[in-house]
């Protein structure tokens, strides 16, 4: 990055670039969480379906577990794409605050500890609230393992459907899976 004497640059220059940088940043998370919600409560509502229909239409949770399975790959992969653009934008906010914060003389660095922007994050730092220590995480590992546990859930119902499906085709597919009253009903209207 060139010094801010190359281009002459005001302070209030420099803080409209940390400013647009740091809007950057937020679109880009804001879209990452976003997304995570829409993938996260469609396969909710997924699971509600799939529970709804495996005893009586075992072909129908077929289907939606294979779908559950697509939506937690997708899910994943839009995650991680999303995390590459988040942190691109995390890391070019800190840039542009190490270069505000040093021609502006800041005496605060609002980075210092947090993991963007360094290479190798070793130590996390010691955080206390009413005297214990408060533990680091990311919740983006969350978010990560959440698409994982669906996509697992997913596989393993799909088998459970595909069990019941050949079940349904030794006992004769549609006919057992109509209630009994239903057949009655039909059985009385197509007599001779």
């Amino acid at each position: 990055m060139k010094s801010t004497s190359q281009f002459d640059l005001q302070p209030s220059d420099l803080l409209a670039h940390l400013d647009i940088a740091a809007k950057f940043r937020n679109h880009e998370f804001n879209i990452q969480f976003t997304r995570n919600v829409v993938f996260t409560g469609s396969q909710a509502v997924m699971l509600a379906c799939y529970a709804a229909t495996i005893t009586g239409f075992p072909w129908s949770s077929l289907v939606l577990a294979v779908i559950g399975i697509f939506f937690a790959s997708l899910g994943y992969r839009y995650y991680r794409a999303g995390l590459y653009w988040a942190r691109f934008w995390e890391n070019r906010c800190r840039q542009v605050y190490d270069s505000v914060a040093n021609e502006l003389k800041f005496d605060v660095n609002i980075f210092e500890g947090h993991p963007s922007g360094q290479a190798e994050f070793v130590s996390r730092p010691v955080i206390k609230y009413a005297g214990k220590s408060v533990s680091w995480g990311s919740v983006h590992n969350l978010i990560s393992y959440t698409q994982i546990l669906f996509l697992v859930m997913w596989i393993f119902l799909a088998g459970v459907a595909g069990e019941a499906c050949r079940r349904d085709i030794e006992m004769g597919g549609a006919q057992r899976s109509a209630p009994t009253e239903f057949k009655s009903k039909c059985e009385v209207l197509s007599c001779d």
